[in-house]
Parts: C-alpha cells; sequence; structure tokens
C-alpha cells in the first residue's frame, strides 16, 4: 500500500463527521471478510498507480520532481435508497478536495477531487441491495 494511500486513509479516519457517518469505517478496499459489517462504510483503491513527474538531474533518483497517484474513494452502503451513501460522499469530497493530508516521507502538494464514478448506482447481492457512490482524486506530492 502506498504511503499516499495511507494518508489518505487516516485523513479521513480523523475526520468526524465521517467516522460519525461511516460506523462500517474506512478500508484500504474491502473490510476483512471476517468482520462484522456495518454501514455505510468508506472504501479507498488506487484508480491510476503512482507516477512521477521528471525534470532535469543528475541522476534518475533526483530527477523526479514529485509523484502524483489517484484513487477511488467509494462509499458503499446497505439499504434501497441512495441518501446515506450520497450524504457521505458529500462529507468525503469537503474532507479530500483540497486538503492539508499528512503523508508520511512526502510533503503534499495538492488533493484535488477529479470527479464523481459514474451516477452512483445500486446494486444486488446476497438478496441484498447496495448503493455506491464515490468520487476519483488525485494527490500530488515530493519525497521529503
Amino acid at each position: 500500500m502506498s504511503a499516499l494511500r495511507n494518508g489518505l486513509i487516516a485523513h479521513l479516519k480523523a475526520d468526524a463527521g465521517i467516522a460519525a457517518a461511516a460506523p462500517g469505517g474506512v478500508w484500504p478496499g474491502l473490510p476483512p471478510k471476517d468482520r462484522v459489517m456495518d454501514y455505510p462504510f468508506v472504501s479507498v483503491t488506487v484508480d491510476r498507480a503512482r507516477e512521477p513527474e521528471r525534470t532535469f538531474g543528475k541522476t534518475p533518483a533526483e530527477q523526479v520532481a514529485f509523484e502524483r497517484e489517484r484513487f477511488l474513494v467509494k462509499v458503499i452502503d446497505k439499504g434501497t435508497s441512495p441518501k446515506r451513501a450520497s450524504d457521505l460522499n458529500a462529507l468525503v469530497q469537503t474532507a479530500l478536495d483540497g486538503a492539508d493530508v499528512a503523508i508520511t516521507g512526502y510533503e503534499l502538494i495538492t488533493v484535488e477531487w477529479k470527479g464523481d464514478i459514474p451516477g452512483g448506482y445500486p446494486d444486488l447481492d446476497d438478496g441484498g441491495q447496495y448503493q455506491h457512490e464515490g468520487g476519483k482524486y488525485e494527490v500530488w506530492a515530493s519525497k521529503s
């Protein structure tokens, strides 16, 4: 798991509004299977892997000015109404877009909301209905 994703997850977990609205927690991907699941929860996965942005330098390591990585941050709720997932997604966007996220070993440049996942959507599984809402966020940071 990348330091950039760890930073996003820690930032979301530290937000009191998100903690209250997401009793299922914030996870790197899906919660463990052996856990009793509370809904809604927030899932943070890589949407586009970390990429270096290079400048001129003496060695390849010196050439990397900063790195960027894109994440899918998705709210998953169990039920027939999309309201809780939509409301929690709005809290996530407020918490992340332009946020001052602490990332171990890096200096943050920016966190940018890049757009929502297409239309939020319902899903059926094991006889239950689930709601999905979320967005894509790009993190730009330089190694410290």
